[in-house]
């Protein structure tokens, strides 16, 4: 009995842990792994989410990275900078919240 629990808690653990790594829900996870220790199983297969503003996909090799990484971690490119134009001063910016020339805000 008590070897079981050992393992469902491990599972349980092991499940959280990959799951938050691919942008999942931790808790989730952790309660489905704790009752099914197999299905550590299937959220090793899921790939991992793109959530917005959090993590973005690499042009080159398509997976998943850190939004503001200067290089992807996989494929060791070089990821371009996205530019957009100021409405208000019309000079080029990285995509921020603000421009950096004129302080108007970018995006609604």
């Amino acid at each position: 009995m008590s070897r079981i629990l050992i393992i469902q808690i491990i599972a349980g653990i092991a499940g959280s842990i990959i799951a938050a790594k691919k942008g999942r829900n931790y808790f989730l996870w952790f309660l489905l792994c704790f009752i099914f220790p197999v299905s550590v199983l299937v959220i090793l297969l899921f790939p991992p989410v793109v959530a917005k503003g959090r993590t973005k996909r690499c042009p080159f090799c398509s997976r998943v990275i850190h939004e503001n990484a200067p290089v992807c971690k996989y494929c060791k490119k070089e990821l371009p900078i996205d530019l957009i134009q100021c409405h208000r001063c019309g000079s080029f910016v990285p995509e921020k919240e603000y421009c950096m020339n004129c302080n108007k805000k970018l995006k609604d």
